[in-house]
């Protein structure tokens, strides 16, 4: 994630379409039910839709803090060339040259397309995307050393989560198959369930992997069945007259759930940190934009039609003959995954299957996820000499990823508080602070001025009396809300949420979430005082 590298392989934007709907749609999705019932069917609508929406404007800043990106390094690359040629036109006609590549192995008739004026003339643009920049490096652009370093703690502390997340659901969702087995009890069962899933997981995070179209796609097919069959046994349910329409939550304003769901949500939607490795090898990225939007609507529809069928199915009545083993009983109430629900369906191969489905995902992607943990660690120690060059760093760096989140695992098994946490404090730097932050300084560095990069602070009043400078600071920040910047205009990656007050709000709702997010973990998490 730390530096730029050329483009490789490339794609379609219907691929990136299949790749972002896969990597947004993952199992955090199934702790959604739970949270959006305790928080009401009309405000959970609204927390959603508001989540929604501002991850996709953020999506928006990520593009075109790597475009701002782009510009930098072509125009450090004309300040290296003009060192030795006078020749200005040397980079434009790499980059042209670069589209043409990406094209020798495609039929004539894509060749013709892919050698399209308009696509030629993106090429040529300053902020055309030709480069993968991962945050890290934007931030190291951006933000300094110091940005740099923050960012991947952040990063580190989500991804730590993210494991811990996965490592105490996959044992707990084998025990709702199983029930205690081997004549202990439950939390005797979860422990040896746990220790095989270690045993599993961690020698093949000391490997690398690199994921094919075709995981994706068979991913992407394994979850829709799975998305598929939990939405309509949960429509069987409520049109057999079984389902639970009583007593349910409307609207509910207190801190504690809109917390709750708002962090579950974060999670749900989360996929910036991983946007340049999607975005840059896609062949036209002219309009990607659009591709996110489509991507995001459909992703919000689905979650809330997931969301609205299994309050009225499971909502607020508790069954009183609920079990955890499967045929052995009807249905149990909201579960805080919901692939749970259904463990005691009557036709055992399909509850297996939504049983066991977190089982499956969870294990092939831990060892993905704690390799990119590794790098990540690596990354931030590489200016410590002694164990960046140690011999056996990548070994160390390895199991400090890999293992850590299977020992919280054995001490802690609270799903919901680990989303929290994971999605409400880590989650919401990733999503909304970083993004923000990258495109205000991105357009700052990359402020044209007859060409130039100008990284010059907003000019403010030069009255030196303290009124004159409070009233020239007002003023000024009033401009920056209601003006369009002029790198906007250049930049065909320029986010359509370009004015000021975007950025202020998403800042100052990202401060409102942070406190309301502390103040749910201290009083109920911590205090217990919650019911």
């Amino acid at each position: 994630m730390a530096g730029a590298s050329a483009v490789g392989a490339s794609y379609s934007k219907k691929i990136a379409f299949v790749y972002v709907f896969n990597l947004i749609v993952g199992v955090g999705a199934l702790a959604l039910p739970y949270a959006f019932h305790r928080a009401g069917i009309v405000s959970g609508v609204l927390v959603l839709a508001l989540n929604a929406f501002m991850a996709f404007i953020c999506v928006t800043f990520v593009i075109e803090a790597m475009s701002s990106s782009n510009f930098m390094l072509k125009h450090q690359k004309e300040e290296q060339t003009s060192l030795l040629s006078d020749d200005t036109s040397i980079h434009s006609l790499n980059s042209v040259d670069n589209i043409q590549n990406l094209t020798t192995k495609k039929k004539k008739k894509k060749k013709s397309e892919m050698n399209s004026p308009e696509l030629i003339s993106y090429a040529t643009n300053p902020f055309s995307i030709l480069e993968r920049t991962e945050i890290g490096k934007m931030t190291e652009q951006f933000l300094g050393i110091v940005g740099k370093s923050f960012f991947y703690i952040i990063i580190i502390v989500y991804l730590f989560g993210d494991l811990a997340i996965y490592a105490v659901s996959v044992p707990t969702s084998l025990l709702k198959v199983t029930g205690p087995m081997f004549g202990l009890s439950q939390m005797g069962t979860y422990y040896i369930y746990l220790g095989i899933f270690a045993c599993i997981v961690v020698p093949f995070s000391f490997f690398n992997f690199q994921k094919t179209k075709y995981l994706q796609y068979a991913t992407l097919a394994t979850r829709n069945i799975a998305f598929f069959l939990m939405i309509l046994l949960s429509l069987i349910f409520i049109i057999e007259g079984h389902g639970s329409a009583r007593n349910l939550e409307i609207f509910n304003v207190s801190m504690e759930r809109f917390s709750k769901l708002f962090s579950v949500s974060i999670y749900a939607f989360m996929c910036h940190h991983s946007l340049p490795s999607i975005v840059s090898p896609i062949k036209d990225k002219r309009r990607i934009t659009i591709m996110f939007l489509f991507d995001f609507v459909l992703i919000f529809i689905s979650y809330v039609c997931l969301c609205y069928v299994a309050v009225f199915a499971f909502g607020d009545q508790p069954f009183e003959k609920c079990s955890n083993r499967i045929s052995d009983g009807p249905a149990c109430q909201i579960q805080e995954l919901f692939t749970l629900n259904f463990t005691t369906y009557r036709y055992t191969i399909i509850a297996a299957f939504l049983a066991l489905f977190p089982v499956f995902t969870l294990t092939s992607n831990y060892p993905l996820i704690a390799i990119t943990l590794r790098n990540n660690i690596q990354i931030l120690f590489e200016r410590v000499k002694i164990v960046h060059n140690w011999k056996y760093n990548s070994l160390l760096f390895s199991a400090i990823a890999a293992i850590p989140p299977i020992i919280l695992a054995f001490v802690y098994q609270n799903i919901q508080l680990l989303v929290s946490f994971t999605g409400g404090f880590a989650g919401l730097f990733i999503q909304y602070v970083f993004p923000t932050l990258l495109v205000i300084f991105g357009r700052r560095r990359t402020s044209t001025t007859g060409g130039s990069v100008s990284s010059q602070p907003l000019e403010l009043a030069t009255d030196t009396r303290l009124s004159a400078k409070v009233v020239g600071v007002a003023k000024s920040f009033g401009k920056y809300l209601v003006t369009k910047p002029a790198v906007v205009s250049e930049n065909p990656h320029s986010s359509p949420f370009y004015h000021g007050f975007w950025i202020v709000g998403i800042l100052l709702f990202s401060l409102f979430a942070l406190i309301v997010n502390s103040y749910a973990l201290i009083k109920c998490d911590i205090m217990k005082m919650c019911q």
